[in-house]
């Protein structure tokens, strides 16, 4: 029998369908019912409605399924959103 060893480092998270976080999904699925309701209520027929739904969605669901350099995107947006609120500009002089 195989010993796997996993670095302590490493962390699974858990994907629905082993595609997309449980912690995107909620977003996403309030983005595409806000998309599918503005159709619907609009009246757009359904191959239209259907294109236009698919170029919506499908970016995002790519994007938030892929991710960012290999890393998943919530926490790649915190962390755009933390440097972006802690950002400091340090000027140093040097005394001779």
């Amino acid at each position: 029998m195989k010993k796997y060893i996993f670095p302590t480092n490493y962390k699974y998270a858990n994907k629905f369908l082993g595609i997309i976080e449980y912690r995107v999904l909620l977003p996403l699925s309030i983005y595409a019912g806000i998309i599918f309701l503005v159709l619907y209520l609009c009246k757009v027929s359904f191959f239209w409605g259907t294109g236009i739904f698919i170029v919506l969605v499908l970016p995002p669901v790519i994007l938030l399924g892929v991710g960012v350099g290999g890393e998943s995107v919530v926490p790649f947006l915190m962390s755009i959103y933390k440097f972006k609120k802690n950002a400091k500009v340090y000027l140093y002089n040097r005394r001779k």
